[in-house]
């Protein structure tokens, strides 16, 4: 049987890149090739493409099926030779089109399940952050009621304002993930990827760096709750808060 070649071109997010322009543009510490090459050969792949092998019966465990097929890396390109044996063309197409398509659906699976982990730390962020603001405001009533020099209705203007601005986070985030799960379609589409084409953008780790800023961004917002308890947004140390929050906003949309 002539060698089956799938040329590769995705975004496998901090991991890196894999472009067809024969240029690999992922991180020295994780190849994407050794990736795709591990979800690719494991059981749970083999043994659905086992699964609706015409000739299933003669293999009766997903090892000895493993063995039908050899998937090797191409050198110095981005691409995965992926070959089988089969008694006759017609089987071994088969093979490989059942192998490519239980591959692609387990990669929509795990972009899936990146994304419900997105949606989920962010809401766990959300919830955290609307604790520390409710510590806050009770912090802030006990100060009122203690000294009786903060006015009720600048109080409750300034908490108002911090809760819309934690609401606007939270929806910014969760279209950021939606956004992201849309690109990888529009990218499977635009490419024209059939079952023997089958690579899905895989987002499996979040940046670093990025999830630092939005730590200090949420810090910065519940500093900023307290301080317009105290003070209108004319205030310096108001004006202040509001210049950080705006510099780590620009510094979490570039990251």
């Amino acid at each position: 049987m002539p060698v089956k070649t799938i040329d590769i071109n995705t975004n496998l997010g901090t991991l890196g890149n894999i472009q067809d322009d024969g240029k690999l543009g992922f991180s020295r510490e994780i190849n994407p090739l050794n990736l795709q090459m591990s979800v690719l050969n494991s059981n749970l792949v083999i043994g659905r493409a086992l699964a609706a092998d015409p000739e299933q019966e003669l293999y009766p465990t997903v090892e000895s099926y493993r063995g039908l097929f050899e998937v090797v890396p191409g050198e110095q390109s981005t691409t995965l030779s992926l070959t089988t044996t089969a008694p006759n063309p017609e089987l071994a197409q088969k093979r490989l089109e059942g192998l490519i398509n239980a591959y692609q659906q387990r990669l929509d699976e795990l972009r899936r399940q990146d994304m419900q982990v997105r949606e989920q730390y962010a809401q766990a962020e959300l919830n955290g952050a609307l604790i520390s603001l409710e510590k806050s405001q009770q912090a802030l009533e006990s100060f009122r009621k203690s000294t009786g020099i903060v006015d009720v209705g600048e109080q409750q203007q300034g908490l108002l304002a911090a809760i819309n601005d934690l609401r606007a986070e939270r929806i910014r985030t969760l279209a950021q993930s939606r956004a992201q799960e849309t690109q990888v379609a529009a990218i499977s589409n635009n490419l024209g990827m059939g079952p023997q084409q089958a690579i899905q953008a895989l987002r499996l780790a979040e940046d670093d760096e990025y999830q630092a800023f939005r730590g200090k961004l949420a810090e910065v917002q519940t500093e900023l709750a307290d301080v317009r308890g105290n003070y209108t947004d004319a205030h310096p140390r108001v004006q202040r808060v509001l210049a950080r929050r705006d510099q780590l906003q620009v510094q979490c949309s570039s990251a």
